[in-house]
């Protein structure tokens, strides 16, 4: 589960509210969900730790999402993986990070396996990657 950017500006309790509104209902018949804070970033750490106690709360099996680029969650998911943790991979990642040394860095410094990580490779938009390739000549 990803959450999408805010339009207006309520208070994060609003915001968490309406987010959680019926969703462990929605999600019953799950084995589990991937929940990425990333768009709370401006929020700050606090807003990552209070979504995942809220949906811990609430019984929903899920696996915290977080990135190796300096994301301000990571901490907050670190401390939420008793059922594993995902790693976003960007297309940042991919263009500026050599991921065969960053990736395994990143997962000695945090004290995490392969066995227990997912890895969520997120390229952006189809359009925007599409409309790359084409500006560039490639096939």
């Amino acid at each position: 589960m990803e959450w999408r950017k805010r339009q207006e500006k309520p208070t994060l309790s609003s915001h968490l509210d309406t987010a959680f509104k019926d969703l462990t209902k929605r999600l019953q018949w799950y084995p589990r969900c991937f929940l990425d804070a990333r768009e709370l970033t401006p929020e700050g750490p606090t807003a990552a730790r209070r979504m995942f106690r809220r949906a811990a709360a609430a019984g929903i099996p899920f696996v915290p999402v977080t990135g190796i680029s300096n994301r301000v969650d990571t901490s907050a998911a670190m401390g939420n993986r008793n059922r594993g943790l995902a790693i976003r991979l960007t297309r940042e990642d991919f263009e500026v990070c050599d991921l065969t040394s960053s990736l395994p860095t990143f997962m000695k410094r945090h004290g995490i396996g392969f066995a227990d990580t997912d890895l969520i490779v997120d390229l952006g938009p189809a359009a925007t990657s599409a409309a790359s390739h084409i500006a560039r000549g490639a096939p």
